[in-house]
């Protein structure tokens, strides 16, 4: 699946569908409709849909004092490489893609 972020937001979006896919589970109706669900390919199939939440958190990470200075430098990094790949996301949004 054409992702265009970067690693790390992929992987922090991956989680955060792990993590909806989890609390679904707990929802009864959904507990029951998922039976045969395959939850690894329901979450290859919807992070995407969790790229913009995973910047978003990120980001808001700057902002607290909950990581360090360099962790922060690192987050920085992350999302000024991404906003090159803002580019890619938007064109396959146009296409269908995710």
């Amino acid at each position: 699946m054409t992702s265009h972020c970067h690693e790390a937001i992929a992987k922090l979006a991956k989680e955060m569908a792990n993590e909806v896919f989890e609390m679904w589970l707990y929802n009864n109706d959904f507990y029951e409709a998922s039976a045969g669900v395959d939850r690894d390919a329901w979450v290859e199939r919807t992070w995407p849909d969790y790229v913009e939440a995973a910047r978003e958190t990120m980001a808001q990470l700057l902002g607290t004092n909950q990581i360090n200075e360099e962790q922060k430098a690192l987050i920085y990094d992350v999302l000024l490489k991404d906003n090159i790949l803002k580019i890619g996301r938007a064109n396959a949004r146009r296409k269908g893609m995710h």
